[in-house]
């Protein structure tokens, strides 16, 4: 029966962790976005730009942060903090570029996003 018991939880760990996996990659994607868009609407010159190259400038603030996001994953994902970490990022993703600054600004965010940075800070790996 223990046996039994184990197997349907394996099974639905395996049910489970292919949808947590799609949804942490669609919120990193998310969030990406909102914060090249925000970091890009703070540069003075951006519009000044020609569209290549806001292009060019856009798709490397994305890329650092999808590089950024991908070591936040490697280090919260096996602390089980997956499910703050798709609410956290998501919820950044859905506020505008002035919430984020105010926020930032006040230093106030939701538990979730706490959690993940109290997590990042206690175990990330120190820069080789």
């Amino acid at each position: 029966m223990r046996n039994a018991f184990l197997m349907g939880m394996l099974g639905v760990a395996c049910l489970v962790t292919p949808v947590a996996a799609d949804d942490l990659t669609d919120a990193r994607e998310l969030y990406c976005k909102k914060t090249a868009q925000c970091s890009l609407e703070e540069r003075p010159n951006y519009q000044s730009l020609s569209s290549d190259q806001q292009g060019l400038l856009y798709d490397t603030v994305f890329d650092l942060c999808e590089a950024h996001s991908a070591e936040f994953e490697k280090v919260l994902v096996p602390l089980d903090l997956t499910a703050d970490m798709i609410t956290c990022l998501n919820e950044v993703a859905s506020k505008s570029c002035s919430d984020i600054k105010e926020e930032r600004r006040a230093n106030t965010m939701s538990a979730e996003c706490k959690a993940m940075r109290d997590a990042w800070n206690e175990n990330k790996k120190p820069a080789s």
